[in-house]
This record gives structure tokens, C-alpha cells and sequence, in this order.
């Protein structure tokens, strides 16, 4: 059972219920590392003090189990990725080795995760889109500040739905383009994309440049109409600080490109986005 606006979870625990509660101050443990005399089973010292308002909206939500009364209390440590996903695959630059760790679920997500990893080792690339859980997703803007303040974030949300397009701010900004201070003064609404902030879209002036959390339409639908309006009537002008950069050149660099992407190339002085080809496309 899964209460999420109470922030909690039961499930049958032999003849128990086991109530598990999320601290909404977390204390990050082990950040240099997790000793090596830890194991699999070993827990740490319980801190109900840390608990108390949690459980007792438990108890309140749930009268049977605060008549039962506490038998057991398991306070363990969670291992969190900065954005709640496993880190899975080929480890940049390290010639065959391997990366499967930050598994925060081990026993919904341990199978996908291992099915996953195996096609990428055996076929050099596994069958579905992973890269939500791509190891090297990360680069050295996530430091261990950066790490342990979005890690806190994501764990003290843990029953938070997001809403599409919601950013959330713990560690930013993180890294900023030469361009970040007069974006922000033309009021752009950010986002992160590799660490660094990009303008999402402007917010009007005298407005805050926020984009509101919503399943409907948020107040970013106005706005980003009128800029597509003014760029198909008029011209834009797009900040390409989050995109890289690649020259590819040699007598058969255009066939290459032409076998590596689904689209055709676009004529000198055009610009065209194509989806890239995985090897067993080509």
C-alpha cells in the first residue's frame, strides 16, 4: 500500500505490517564512501526523534497499526543516484568495465537493470533507450556537494509526483554560459541539461520566471506560443551553449554522415535535426 499524501508505505510483514517513512530533514551517511567492514545486512542506530512527526501521521492514517504498537525498528541506508536512477554501463574511458550501482530499488528495478547491462556487454548496446540510467550521464559538474544536495532532494520528494517540464532547484545553478546573466535579466525560465542552466522560455516581464507544476497547460503555454509566432513571422535566436559540437571531415564524410543519420543532409549553408542510427540500424 502506497499513501502519497501521506508520505508513506505498508506492506505485510509476516504477521506485521512493516510501515516505512521518509525523513523530510535527510542525514546523507557515508558521503566518502561506505566502509568496507559494512555488510549487505548490517543497519544503523535507530532515530525515532528524526521520525516522530512522520509516524505518528502514520499512526493517525492508520489506527491498527499504531494499537499494535512498534516491534522492530530498521533504519538502514538507501544508496541515491543525484536524480534517483541507477548508474548503468560502460564506464567512459575505462576499457572494459562496467558500472551497475545507485540502484535504489533493487527489487523492482535489479532485473531490468541486469537484463539491461547484459545485452550492452554481450550486443555492445542494449534493446531499449536507457540513457536515464546511463552512467555516464554524468560529467564533472556533479561533484560531491552537488551529488549529496540533489541526492537529499531526491529523497526527501520521494512521494513527490513530478509534473511534466518541473525542474527542481537543489544545486543549481551548477554551471552557467557566458550568456546566463542576460538571459536572466530578459527573464528566461531555466532549465538543466548536462549541469549547465539553458533559457527554456521567457516569462512575460513583471512576472516571475517560474513555470508553474501542472498536468494541463502551465502559464508557459502563452508565452512559448508567442515566441513561435514571432520566430516563424520574424526571426530567433537560439542559445547553443548545451549542445556539442562535433567536425567530421575526409573525402567520404558526407556518406558517412548520410549512413549515420535517418535524415538526409541538408544543403550547404541549412541546418536539419535528424535522429542518429544505432549500429544494427545502419
Amino acid at each position: 500500500m502506497l499513501d502519497l499524501d501521506g508520505e508513506m508505505y505498508l506492506r505485510q510483514e509476516q504477521q506485521g505490517v512493516l510501515l516505512g517513512v521518509y525523513e523530510k530533514n535527510s542525514t546523507p551517511w557515508s558521503v566518502g564512501g561506505t566502509p568496507w567492514d559494512f555488510g549487505e545486512s548490517d543497519l544503523l542506530v535507530p532515530r525515532l526523534d528524526d521520525l516522530e512527526t512522520a509516524l505518528l501521521k502514520g499512526f493517525e492514517r492508520f489506527p491498527p497499526v499504531a494499537d499494535a504498537g512498534i516491534r522492530r525498528i530498521v533504519n538502514g541506508p538507501f544508496t541515491f543516484a543525484p536524480d534517483g536512477n541507477p548508474l548503468v554501463g560502460s564506464v567512459r574511458g575505462v576499457p572494459n568495465y562496467w558500472s551497475c550501482c545507485g540502484v535504489m530499488a533493487g527489487f523492482s528495478q535489479g532485473s531490468g537493470v541486469a537484463l539491461a547491462l547484459s545485452q550492452w556487454m554481450i550486443n555492445g548496446e542494449p534493446d531499449g533507450d536507457i540513457f536515464a540510467m546511463d552512467v555516464n550521464r554524468f560529467g564533472p559538474f556533479a561533484t560531491a556537494t552537488y551529488s549529496t544536495e540533489k541526492a537529499k532532494e531526491f529523497y526527501e520528494n520521494r512521494f513527490t509526483i513530478l509534473c511534466p517540464n518541473e525542474e527542481w532547484p537543489a544545486a543549481r545553478p551548477s554551471k552557467v554560459s557566458a550568456l546566463h546573466d542576460r538571459l536572466k535579466r530578459a527573464n528566461a525560465v531555466f532549465g538543466a541539461a548536462y549541469g549547465l542552466e539553458v533559457p527554456l522560455w521567457f516569462a512575460p516581464p513583471g512576472t516571475d520566471p517560474v513555470e508553474t507544476p501542472s498536468f494541463r497547460r502551465s502559464n508557459a503555454h502563452g508565452p512559448v506560443g508567442e515566441e513561435c509566432v514571432a520566430v516563424r513571422k520574424g526571426v530567433g535566436i537560439l542559445d547553443g551553449a548545451s549542445f556539442a559540437r562535433y567536425e567530421v571531415f575526409g573525402p567520404d564524410a558526407a556518406t558517412y554522415m548520410d549512413h549515420l543519420f535517418a535524415s538526409r543532409l541538408p544543403r550547404i549553408g541549412r541546418i536539419r535535426m535528424g535522429p542518429m542510427l544505432r549500429p544494427r540500424d545502419t
